[in-house]
């Protein structure tokens, strides 16, 4: 799960398709214009990842609640597919990315 975090920070769309499941796995990944700022591994099982992960889009600061599914692929985990939300933060919610700080003070700055 860390990994495919890490490729969508880095924007390697090559490893993220290579590492989705065959079934599930959609015939292109695209950029996005997505910045991540944190996550947090809430809770992990031998085929799933409960998740929290912080990012900007369009100027607001979201959170992504998720519980992914793995699946084995020719001897490797691959992502299966998965269960997830999406929340707005408050200006006065700590920031996503860890900080500590209140999200206006932080990421949330304009």
């Amino acid at each position: 799960m860390r990994s495919r975090y890490s490729a969508y920070v880095l924007g390697c769309w090559d490893y993220l398709h290579k590492s989705w499941h065959p079934r599930t796995r959609p015939s292109r990944v695209s950029p996005t214009s997505t910045d991540w700022l944190g996550l947090t591994i809430v809770k992990a099982s031998d085929n799933s990842v409960e998740f929290i992960a912080g990012f900007r889009e369009g100027g607001k600061i979201k959170v992504l609640h998720e519980t992914s599914r793995f699946a084995q692929a020719d001897g490797h985990w691959r992502y299966l597919d998965g269960s997830y939300s999406v929340s707005e933060v408050g200006r006065n919610a700590p920031c996503p990315c860890g900080s500590g700080l209140k999200s206006k003070r932080c990421c949330g700055k304009q």
